[in-house]
C-alpha cells in the first residue's frame, strides 16, 4: 500500500481525506487498520481529538506523541522568540506574569500573532498589545469548538 486511500461502501475511493471508521462487523474496518499497520513507509496521523479514537485503531501506532499546550516557561520562550526585538520596552515583571499565566497557548498562536502584526511598525507595538492579541487567539479557539453527535 503506497498511499492511504479511503473507500466508501459503494466502491468510490479518494486520497487525502479525513477518515472516521464506522460500520457493522465485517465491513472492512480491521482490514484498513491492518493495512496502516503494515504500511512499508513511515505512517503519520494527527488529530485534535484522540479521546474518540477506537482502542483497536490507537494500539496500531507504535509511537504516540502528545503536543500539549505550553506551560509558563514555554509561553515566555515563545514570546521572546517571536517578539523580543519588536519593542523598545523591557519586559517588566507584571508583563512577564501576564504572559506566564496565559493558558491554552501553542507555538502556532505566537506565529499567528506575529504574522498579524507583520506590516505594522514594530517600534510602536507594546507588549500589552501582543498579550491582548494572544488572548484573542485563545478566545477564537474556544469559539471554534464544534460539537458533533446526536446530542450536539
Amino acid at each position: 500500500m503506497n498511499h492511504l486511500v479511503t473507500c466508501s461502501g459503494d466502491g468510490r475511493c479518494a486520497r487525502n481525506l479525513n477518515l472516521l471508521l464506522y460500520g457493522p462487523p465485517g465491513s472492512g474496518k480491521t482490514e484498513l487498520l491492518t493495512a496502516m499497520e503494515n504500511f512499508p513507509g513511515i505512517f503519520f496521523a494527527a488529530t485534535n481529538i484522540k479521546e474518540i479514537i477506537d482502542h483497536a485503531a490507537l494500539r496500531r501506532f507504535s509511537i504516540k506523541l502528545k503536543f500539549d499546550y505550553l506551560n509558563e516557561c514555554g509561553n515566555m520562550i515563545f514570546f521572546r522568540k517571536f517578539f523580543s526585538n519588536w519593542s523598545r520596552d523591557k519586559i517588566e515583571k507584571v508583563i512577564e506574569n501576564q504572559i506566564r499565566t496565559l493558558h491554552f497557548l501553542t507555538p502556532v498562536d505566537f506565529k499567528v500573532v506575529h504574522d498579524n502584526f507583520r506590516f505594522i511598525d514594530k517600534a510602536n507595538i507594546r507588549h500589552q498589545t501582543l498579550i491582548e492579541a494572544l488572548h484573542e487567539e485563545i478566545k477564537s479557539k474556544n469559539e471554534q469548538t464544534v460539537k458533533f453527535g446526536f446530542n450536539a
